[in-house]
């Protein structure tokens, strides 16, 4: 019988190797690039200490932003880009957003005004290197 314990530290460490290395690729592409803002299907990472909503800079319909939760100074929330800057309704392109806690405190990720996460107005983040992802879609955010 295996160790519960153990598979659930093992899966921590391999979702921390994973979304180090996706971090870092994504870095050197992102500098490579010129930042990768401002066309559809760009790709950004930018990591955040301090409650902060992400803008239509910061990510495109048809784009994708990893944010990186810095937590260790305390809890704080990302909120996420309105839906209407967002998602392409023309394309059907929506804009794809990965936070993750990179320390010990919660990260909060919050809709736009009313809109929701896959019908909650709030995901947190609880845990050092776990992590949600979202796609920004007609009528709500959806985790993916």
């Amino acid at each position: 019988m295996s160790d519960p314990e153990f598979n659930d530290i093992t899966l921590r460490r391999v979702t921390t190797d994973i979304a180090t290395l996706f971090a870092r690729v994504l870095h050197l592409e992102s500098l490579s690039s010129g930042g990768g803002t401002g066309s559809i299907g760009a790709r950004r990472v930018i990591e955040k200490s301090a409650n902060y909503t992400i803008n239509s800079s910061d990510v495109t319909p048809g784009g994708w932003l990893l944010v990186l939760a810095d937590t260790s100074g305390g809890a704080f929330t990302i909120t996420l880009p309105a839906l209407s800057s967002a998602y392409d309704s023309t394309s059907g392109a929506g804009a794809v957003i990965n936070v993750t806690n990179l320390s010990t405190n919660n990260a909060t990720v919050d809709g736009s005004g009313a809109e929701t996460i896959d019908g909650q107005a709030t995901q947190i983040i609880a845990f050092q290197y776990d992590n949600i992802q979202m796609q920004a879609g007609p009528d709500e955010w959806s985790i993916i």
